[in-house]
């Protein structure tokens, strides 16, 4: 009996081990299949939401990942993480019928991951990847986003801004002058660029102050994830800037009227109607000193 039961004890201790080694086997193939999108979700939490650092962390990041992945021998599976990463990216792409974000997102991570296999049989390569690193990240993706923008800039033209469903801070309807040059700085809660631009955007509202022919607004695009105005407001009046500040009611509306859906965006309005709506994403020093370029060649 003595025995039976200590078989049984032994029998028992094998198959918890047996289910445990399962179970972390299991952990670490769920974990080395989420390792990027978990990396991307702790980066834009934590360090940034900007699309043009998130692109050069990530790829940085497959990099450095793809030395224990070939430590190991698991350089697939880094793969596979990548692809996973991808799959979501698409999803969430499809579902907001938007691709200007992500759009390059897949590109330029298995270019990354392309490039770090390789440079294990081609040394050299290890002095090219950080070059062609920052090139994807802070050239050709922005210079992208400005294609997507002028893609449907001319669509925008002449379209009356009367129709904007505005509100001030407190709830009550607001509209624009009808007459004279307003700029129009839409801008969203999650918008990092948005948030280093409103200094410059201040300091170039301050030129034109004693002017009464040209008015400056930022207006807020509300998104999913704010919850209530208070919130909005709050998260700009901090800051005590001088321009004036309105916001939209609705998000889809205001895109749709406008064709636009990358923040932030910058608008030109004479007597009541779009004039001008080119401008660069890729810098909001450019985006600024190209704006008060068109303002004094409106006020010539």
């Amino acid at each position: 009996m003595e025995l039976y039961g200590l078989e049984a004890v032994q029998r028992y201790a094998e198959v918890t081990q047996t289910n445990f080694f399962k179970m972390k086997t299991i952990l670490k193939n769920i974990l080395s299949l989420a390792s990027i999108s978990m990396i991307y979700i702790l980066t834009a939490i934590f360090i940034t939401s900007d699309h043009k650092w998130l692109l050069l962390i990530m790829q940085f990041a497959i990099v450095i990942l793809a030395f224990p992945f070939k430590k190991y021998g698991n350089l697939p599976k880094l793969l596979t993480s990548i692809i996973v990463f991808i799959a979501l990216i698409i999803l969430g792409m499809v579902i907001e019928k938007d691709i200007s974000r992500g759009g390059l997102y897949p590109l330029f991570l298995l270019l990354a991951y392309y490039l770090a296999k390789q440079a294990f049989k081609k040394k050299w390569l290890w002095f090219i990847i950080p070059v062609i690193i920052i090139l994807n990240s802070f050239v050709f993706f922005p210079n992208y986003f400005e294609w997507i923008q002028g893609y449907n800039s001319p669509k925008s033209i002449g379209v009356d801004i009367s129709k904007l469903n505005l509100i001030d801070s407190n709830g009550e309807k607001a509209n624009l002058p009808r007459q004279g040059i307003i700029v129009l700085d839409f801008w969203t809660t999650s918008c990092a660029q948005c948030f280093k631009k409103f200094p410059k955007f201040e300091s170039l509202s301050n030129k034109y102050k004693d002017r009464n022919d040209i008015v400056f607004y930022a207006i807020n695009v509300p998104t999913k994830k704010d919850k209530t105005l208070d919130q909005i407001v709050k998260k700009i009046e901090r800051y005590n800037y001088k321009f004036k500040k309105l916001y939209a009611i609705d998000q889809s509306q205001t895109e749709k009227l406008l064709n636009f859906n990358l923040y932030p965006r910058t608008f030109v309005i004479k007597d009541g109607k779009v004039f001008n709506t080119k401008q660069k994403l890729n810098s909001s020093n450019i985006l600024i000193n190209n704006l008060e370029y068109k303002l004094k060649e409106m006020i010539k």
